[in-house]
């Protein structure tokens, strides 16, 4: 038996577990790693610098060549590109701190359908309670939502603006930062953290709420339900709503309000909230089933 091979009786977890001997109390202490927060900011700004990579790109290209294009035609199909190099980075992130299972780790599997079906019944809570938040903070007399001058056909839109932002989005945020500031901070904190990364780099006021209480709403379901394609599925709805809203032209417009109209939605919100509070005790209650099942399995 060498010096170092000291051990003490065997513990109920793990078996027999070394102990470092007195002759190694002199040696200097393992660095302490950096924390999550400064490596999940680092990493934020990198993936958001992804983005923007195409439009730099293409610019300094025209330069060279002498072109005047216009921008605007091309600003879809740029953002469409940053947030695919976006992804990738994700992807490679993920790999390069999990290694080839990174897709079991972060638990990108089919969801079951009972799953999505009370995910998408949380959606609408989530709406009118951020809607009532910005209304709140927007006040009176601060007129409709700005929305994009120039739209695209709706069938691209819903890549550019729905498909794309929720894989890109959902991977990054929820599967890698979410990984790694819950493993350092624990549940609560890991999950208000992630939510906040999220909200701030949507950039205005009206997103910002939006997603935080999105953020905190989908990263509960992705640790209920255990698939990451339910928080992908409710990204992709919240998305795909806004760009059919944005085309009816109900976000552009002020409108005027009676007091029946007021009491009406004012319903509806109550009965959304209360449907939207069955489906996650819906899902809690599947979530505890699953957990026995998987115990006496």
């Amino acid at each position: 038996m060498t010096p170092l091979a000291f051990v003490k009786p065997k513990s109920i977890f793990f078996g027999q577990v070394p102990v470092k001997p007195p002759l190694m109390d002199n040696l200097p202490a393992t660095p302490t790693p950096p924390p999550a927060w400064f490596e999940a900011l680092f990493w934020t700004g990198a993936w958001m610098v992804a983005h923007f990579v195409p439009a730099v790109g293409f610019a300094v290209l025209t330069l060279i060549a002498g072109a005047n294009p216009d921008m605007d035609s091309y600003n879809h199909h740029l953002m469409l590109c940053g947030r695919v190099l976006a992804l990738g980075l994700g992807i490679f992130l993920l790999k390069a701190r999990v290694g080839p299972s990174w897709k079991s780790a972060i638990h990108l599997r089919r969801p079951r359908v009972v799953h999505c079906l009370l995910a998408v019944l949380c959606l609408p809570a989530v709406v009118f309670l951020s809607a009532g938040i910005m209304g709140l903070l927007a006040g009176d007399g601060d007129g409709p939502l700005p929305t994009s001058g120039s739209l695209p056909a709706l069938w691209y839109a819903l890549i550019v603006f729905a498909v794309a932002p929720a894989v890109n989005e959902e991977i990054f945020h929820r599967g890698f930062l979410g990984r790694l500031l819950l493993g350092r901070y624990g549940v609560v904190v890991g999950v208000l953290f992630t939510s906040a990364i999220f909200a701030i780099v949507h950039g205005n006021i009206p997103q910002i709420v939006l997603a935080f209480i999105f953020g905190i709403v989908a990263h509960a379901i992705y640790l209920a339900t255990r698939s990451l394609w339910v928080p992908i599925l409710m990204h992709f709805l919240v998305n795909a709503c806004m760009q059919v809203l944005m085309r009816t032209e109900v976000l552009s417009q002020s409108f005027e309000t009676t007091d029946v109209q007021v009491c009406i939605v004012g319903l509806v919100a109550i009965v959304a909230t209360l449907t939207s509070l069955l489906a996650a005790l819906g899902l809690y209650r599947l979530r505890e089933r699953e957990v026995v099942a998987d115990l006496c399995a």
